[in-house]
């Protein structure tokens, strides 16, 4: 969701690509799109079921000849559906990695900020 801060408060505003585009010297509204480390983590899991549900896919169509008038179609249609699962599933597993490696530098920034236990934070 993207969002826009107006009078203070978040509302809910137009995607990027759908906005019109500013004149030439000024900037775009800010936006932001607050994610726990939670979130993210839970959306690299996501991905990482949908990588593996496309090796799958992509093992599950055989390449063996078919006969036939529409054997040949057959075989390229298999090749391309098992090429298109081997890629889809190594972007995806891809993208699962940044997602949870920015969670995970998201972590140890918050580790970093917050004050160590017995040390007074001055005031």
């Amino acid at each position: 969701m993207w969002t826009t801060v107006l009078a203070g408060r978040c509302t809910a505003g137009r995607p990027v690509d759908d906005a019109p585009a500013a004149p030439p010297g000024l900037q775009t509204a800010d936006m932001s799109i607050e994610v726990t480390p939670a979130q993210l983590y839970a959306l690299a899991e996501v991905l990482a079921a949908a990588a593996e549900r496309a090796r799958q896919t992509a093992t599950a169509v055989p390449g063996a000849a078919v006969g036939g008038p529409l054997g040949a179609a057959a075989v390229g249609f298999g090749e391309g559906v098992r090429a298109t699962g081997r890629c889809l599933a190594g972007e995806l597993s891809w993208l699962g990695e940044v997602v949870a490696a920015a969670a995970d530098s998201w972590q140890q920034l918050d580790g970093s900020v917050l004050p160590v236990a017995g040390r007074g934070v001055p005031q």
